[in-house]
């Protein structure tokens, strides 16, 4: 009987011994995977919400720089959330803190041509002397920045980058992979276009069996004023991003280059790469409103000495139609670039088309006569000449 309850008990201690290590297995392999949203938000909430020494909007600004930055990817129906690839948050942060640039990805930081405030307008100029010539920036970093607009600045900053994205995208439609050039080089990028819809047909070769000269044209010219459009790209640097999806394969995943993926690399299903980087940098945009918000209404005196709730209440009103105003654009962007992205090689093939019959009638003219005449003969053998 004594040595039966020995075995119970040393069979009872071997079940909970296993069932401690299979709980610190799941445990450690939980952990190891990326961040599901409840959890990020809330992680971020709580690192948002710590007391600031010194409530103004810089510190502010900061601490919101810090959290997402220092937080995991987090993925979200397959969507990737990286704050070190996100253009607005590298605007936003690198300006408040210069030291912080050292936090975003390498090729982010290549790929960002324009980064200064005062480059891109970001400032309220203020001369409180008439007489004095010089302004004082109320959007410099070293002060508290509590007259700043960032509810005017900010959505714009959001909106100019995204505006950016989907030119580029644009461009890779027309398989547009220089942003200058001659004229002899514009042919070559519509070949390039024939070529890749057109099983290798290359409609601008002079040496080709059919030519279609009125396609080569038309096809040039829309090839043209999108290179004139993408010229006008203010912040983010094309060469570079063309470079590296000329050089790099792209896969979709937790250490992916994001921005090079969703405008050039990702061959497989490019338009959902897109959305990622769209969607990537709205969400942080999102993330910061609904974060300075809560500081209005929790610490309004971040702002000029005589704010009132009413004025809290414009600003915030600003931010939320901002901010709804670019997800209505990002989704008809995106809605645009998939139709473009069907129909445009539709009517390049039309046009071809087009060239096809108009080719066809005339090469037919020159035997009508023949024809016609061969005809008459067979009807009446025995009319006179």
């Amino acid at each position: 009987m004594k040595l039966k309850n020995w075995f119970s008990i040393k069979l009872i201690s071997l079940w909970i011994i296993s069932l401690i290590f299979c709980v610190n297995y799941i445990w450690a392999w939980a952990n190891s995977l990326p961040l599901d949203f409840d959890q990020y938000m809330a992680n971020i909430n709580a690192n948002l919400s710590t007391n600031i020494d010194d409530w103004n909007v810089t510190n502010v600004i900061a601490n919101y720089c810090k959290t997402v930055l220092n937080n995991d990817i987090l993925v979200e129906d397959n969507v990737i959330h990286l704050a070190k690839q996100s253009v607005w948050v590298y605007i936003v942060c690198s300006n408040i803190n210069a030291g912080m640039k050292s936090s975003f990805d390498d090729n982010l930081i290549k790929y960002v041509k324009t980064s200064s405030w005062k480059e891109l307008w970001i400032q309220d100029l203020y001369n409180s002397d008439p007489e004095n010539s010089d302004s004082v920036d109320l959007c410099k970093p070293w002060s508290n920045m509590s007259y700043c607009k960032i509810e005017k600045h900010f959505p714009k900053a959001l909106n100019q980058i995204l505006n950016d994205y989907v030119n580029i995208k644009q461009s890779t439609i027309y398989w547009l992979v220089i942003t200058g050039g001659t004229d002899d080089i514009i042919k070559n990028q519509a070949d390039l276009f024939s070529s890749k819809y057109f099983n290798w047909l290359e409609i601008c070769k002079e040496n080709t069996t059919r030519k279609y000269p009125q396609t080569c044209k038309t096809l040039q010219k829309y090839i043209n004023n999108m290179k004139k459009l993408l010229n006008k790209i203010e912040i983010l640097n094309v060469g570079a991003i063309q470079n590296d999806a000329d050089t790099k394969a792209c896969n979709i995943n937790n250490n992916s280059n994001i921005i090079m993926c969703g405008l050039y690399g990702d061959s497989q299903d490019s338009l959902w790469s897109f959305v990622n980087i769209m969607y990537n940098e709205l969400f942080y945009y999102r993330l910061f409103v609904d974060y300075y918000t809560m500081v209005l209404n929790n610490h309004p005196e971040i702002l000029w000495n005589n704010t009132n709730q009413s004025q809290i209440n414009e600003i915030i009103i600003k931010f939320n139609n901002e901010y709804l105003w670019s997800k209505k654009a990002l989704s008809i962007s995106i809605r645009m670039l998939r139709d473009v992205n069907f129909a445009f090689p539709l009517h390049i093939w039309f046009m071809m088309y087009s060239e096809e019959l108009d080719w066809f009638g005339k090469q037919l003219m020159k035997i009508v006569t023949p024809i016609y005449t061969l005809y008459d003969k067979f009807r009446n053998v025995q009319k006179p000449k």
